[in-house]
């Protein structure tokens, strides 16, 4: 026999209530300068991706299974299905690790987050196939937005990897959220896509593990899972029906995928603030815990003219989390990009040899080149308890063979500086010239940022997909 139904309201009604009162027009205008700005910025990590071993995989992938549809593929000329749209653009909006951050403090050591441009392409693909208005996408993406991120400021002194479970798994809510504004379903179908969707879409975190190298499937997750989401949507725009108790209910979301209902906030109270406003944008293209220490590598080499051949040890102090997850032995030595991005030593060899980590940084000749494999093998990484609640400080010392030493901290608001100064006009426009300098001109990237931060005012955002066309098939 089932249980009689709570009659309280549940949390996918609270979060359906919250996403059906977001309006364009009641909108706060920092939120919506914030939406267009992270429009931005997706594209040009997308276009980072276009010419990756991600990049050709998935333009195979929708060539060979994913035609008849009207979705584009950025980068091209090439229309598919959306689910195909989805996972390829997807794929290569995250190949850079360069996509904004949601982070979110639960303990001393332990953050909690996602990278929510990740369920962007279920807006970038509907919005294009069902022909929605700027204001419609804007709404769209503070929605999904401020789903994603209260779900995980919910977690209690736990988060989805300590349970197994990748953080791109809330992509499930965020592609369904941003698919139910676009297709205009009503709060019992929204409600019933929540079901549907946490019941049937979930990653596990070995794309993501400390003690594992990487692969391509880091790359493909967030999009594979956000597409899941959308088809939620879809089947309960049709009548489909899941659990309306997903997140509170008997191996639910918070008993499974959390370790039990009490390490879920259900009562908590809904903050007048958008979560959006929280996003971060990244100022390298690397594992963001790694960003304190390679700005104070990057700032001693370049003050003392510190040379590598000089160099007798490099000693990076930092929180517990980036000791284990970017410095574990298969990381040391990377030999593809997934895990380069996460490998400190790595990271650390080519801020010196090379200088700020950019694109080029990732180049395949890197992983073998003798300098850089010497290199790594005089990096130490040390925890600093100091540091677990600053998670992306730390403090650098270079000892050389003369004897001379340098140090250098970099604090967490030093780190989040460099973060709200990608978010600028300059720039926005300068990571999008680092992410698409060989494959779009500086017109066309000038007329595509022009047409993010003006999308409000396009009736149909169709239009904004066709300007991204690569000038070249080959990039470096």
């Amino acid at each position: 026999m089932q249980p009689a139904r709570d009659e309280a309201i549940t949390v996918s009604e609270t979060f359906a209530d919250r996403v059906l009162s977001i309006e364009y027009a009641t909108l706060p205008p920092d939120v919506v300068e914030t939406a267009k700005r992270i429009l931005v910025d997706a594209l040009a990590c997308t276009m980072g991706g276009y010419d990756s071993p991600t990049g050709r995989t998935v333009r195979d992938y929708v060539r060979r299974f994913g035609g008849g549809g009207a979705a584009t593929i950025i980068g091209t000329d090439l229309r598919v299905t959306t689910n195909a749209a989805i996972i390829a653009n997807e794929s290569m909006l995250r190949y850079l690790d360069y996509n904004d951050d949601f982070d979110i403090f639960l303990g001393s050591s332990m953050v909690a987050g996602c990278h929510p441009s990740g369920s962007l392409p279920v807006a970038f693909a509907i919005g294009e196939t069902e022909r929605v208005s700027g204001r419609k996408l804007i709404e769209a993406i503070v929605a999904g937005y401020e789903i994603m991120a209260e779900a995980i400021t919910r977690f209690k002194d736990t988060t989805l990897q300590k349970n197994g479970f990748h953080h791109g798994t809330v992509h499930a809510f965020g592609g369904a959220t941003i698919a139910a504004c676009l297709y205009g379903l009503n709060r019992e179908q929204l409600v019933n896509a929540y079901g549907l969707t946490g019941s049937m879409n979930a990653g596990l975190d070995i794309l993501d593990a400390d003690n594992e190298a990487y692969h391509m499937s880091k790359n493909f997750a967030d999009g594979v899972i956000a597409n899941g989401g959308m088809i939620a949507a879809q089947l309960a725009a049709c009548g489909g029906t899941g659990s309306e108790r997903i997140f509170e209910g008997d191996r639910g979301w918070a008993h499974s995928l959390l370790g039990g209902r009490e390490n879920f906030d259900f009562d908590r109270e809904w903050s007048n603030r958008f979560h959006i406003l929280d996003t971060e944008f990244k100022s390298a293209c690397a594992e963001l815990t790694t960003r304190g220490h390679l700005h104070a590598t990057c700032t001693l080499v370049e003050e003392h003219d510190i040379m590598p051949e000089q160099i007798e040890k490099i000693t990076v102090r930092s929180n517990k989390r980036s000791v284990t997850h970017t410095a574990s032995p298969r990381k040391r030595y990377p030999d593809n990009k997934e895990t380069a991005d996460h490998s400190s030593p790595y990271l650390q060899a080519i801020a010196v040899l090379e200088g700020p980590i950019t694109p080029r940084s990732y180049r395949e000749e890197n992983y073998r080149r003798k300098d850089v494999r010497e290199l790594i093998g005089r990096v130490d990484m040390v925890h600093g308890p100091e540091f677990d609640g600053e998670h992306t400080s730390a403090h650098v010392t270079i000892d050389l063979k003369d004897g001379r030493t340098f140090q250098r901290k970099v604090t967490r608001e030093e780190v989040l500086e460099m973060h709200e100064a990608t978010q600028s006009d300059e720039g926005l426009r300068n990571k999008f010239v680092e992410c698409a300098g060989n494959l779009l001109s500086g017109d066309q990237i000038d007329d595509v940022i022009e047409a993010c931060l003006s999308i409000d005012k396009a009736d149909d955002v169709s239009s904004l997909f066709p300007k991204l066309k690569s000038i070249s098939e080959h990039a470096f």
